[in-house]
């Protein structure tokens, strides 16, 4: 399995451990899960550190896992098993509304992985605050207030289109699609070589080959079609789209949405 470093340690724009513990505790309380399961402390665990360190999500087993395993006193497998019990009693008892909202495959699949709620928690938290944004921006200089929130606000932009897509945010793909398309939609030129220069950049930002890159959206493209979703339907009428239709429609919509000229 190919190890990234993206760098993802983000402390800057995060609110202090007393609020970000009680901002998860609320959405999984929200979500139905029962607090007093082992299962309940160990995704909560789990989401804060992956907020605190999202590269942990690189290495489940190995890495985030034996973090809650050695602060719990138990063992990974232990936690990924309580984990996986946790979950499934949530979709079967909890606020199945609310669970659909976060998580839109739902309504197909019926089921979910460990990484997939972990993952979706920390980078909704992330995203919400900013971080993720901090990031795509962190090699530019003269960034003022409003050119942030501008860029801010088309990151969240991006995730909602990408979850309505049905993408998992636990894939490498998910990342790389809403970083390619947050370079396009300010520089659309880059959408002429997507091989040669678009696949580059994301690549550089993740530190990983952009071979990896585009095996990796072309994975995440089919996960979105493979669930027969009617967001993805309505957007491709006629069938899987490659991952340059696939980049450039989100970035036609998001360049509407956001009236980038």
């Amino acid at each position: 399995m190919e190890t990234r470093n993206t760098n993802y340690m983000v402390t800057g724009n995060l609110p202090d451990e007393q609020t970000l513990q009680a901002e998860i505790a609320k959405l999984l309380d929200l979500l139905g899960f029962y607090t007093g399961t082992k299962g309940y402390s160990y995704i909560f665990h789990a989401i804060l550190l992956s907020v605190r360190n999202r590269d942990l999500l690189n290495d489940i087993t190995e890495g985030l896992y034996q973090q809650i395993a050695t602060h719990f006193s138990t063992t990974s497998s232990n936690v990924e098993h309580a984990m996986k019990l946790a979950i499934e009693l949530v979709i079967k008892k909890g606020n199945f509304d609310e669970l659909s909202k976060l998580f839109p495959q739902l309504d197909a699949s019926k089921k979910l992985t460990n990484s997939n709620v972990i993952c979706r928690i920390a980078d909704d938290i992330l995203v919400r605050y900013g971080s993720i944004t901090a990031l795509y921006l962190a090699d530019m200089d003269s960034i003022n207030d409003e050119m942030f929130l501008q860029c801010q606000q088309l990151t969240v932009k991006i995730t909602d289109c990408l979850h309505r897509l049905r993408i998992p945010a636990n894939i490498r793909g998910f990342e790389y699609i809403r970083f390619a398309v947050f370079i396009a939609v300010y520089d659309v030129s880059i959408l002429e070589e997507i091989t040669k220069r678009l696949y580059v950049e994301v690549g550089k930002k993740f530190n990983t080959p952009s071979t990896a890159v585009e095996r990796a959206i072309r994975h995440a493209n089919w996960r979105s079609w493979d669930t027969k979703n009617p967001e993805a339907e309505m957007m491709f009428v006629w069938d899987i789209p490659k991952n340059s239709a696939l980049i450039a429609r989100i970035v036609d919509d998001m360049r509407i949405e956001c009236k980038v000229s």
